[in-house]
């Protein structure tokens, strides 16, 4: 099988899955107009509790923070990363002073990164 041939396949497998959920309904806009409303009333009831918890949240960090320690409790352990300077070069510019003292390039760490592919639908 092609590439072309698994892209369409794939294709397949994701309409085969909609028509399955979608086929409790009578269309796919009913479902989803359906799924829109579950979501508001989700919010909406979430709402008055996602301030109480990000008041909480962001107090309990601030005590850790201040502390300089983690937390452990018996529901959930803060933890604590502590701050550093992040440094960073300027890789072209450091290359081309390397070309007038090739001693720096024993300095240079290089690490090989994978390569990655998405599918993005069209």
């Amino acid at each position: 099988m092609n590439i072309d041939e698994k892209i369409t396949a794939l294709k397949e497998v994701f309409d085969a899955q909609t028509d399955a959920v979608g086929g409790l309904y009578d269309d796919r806009a009913q479902l989803q107009e359906e799924l829109n409303k579950i979501q508001e009333e989700i919010d909406t009831i979430s709402e008055p509790f996602a301030d109480d918890a990000r008041i909480l949240e962001d107090e309990i960090k601030a005590e850790v923070l201040e502390s300089g320690k983690k937390y452990k409790h018996e529901l959930a352990n803060v933890t604590y990363r502590k701050g550093y300077t992040r440094a960073s070069w300027d890789t072209k510019k450091l290359d081309g002073f390397a070309a007038a003292h090739p001693e720096i390039m024993e300095f240079k760490k290089e690490t090989e990164v994978n390569a990655t592919a998405s599918i993005k639908w069209i």
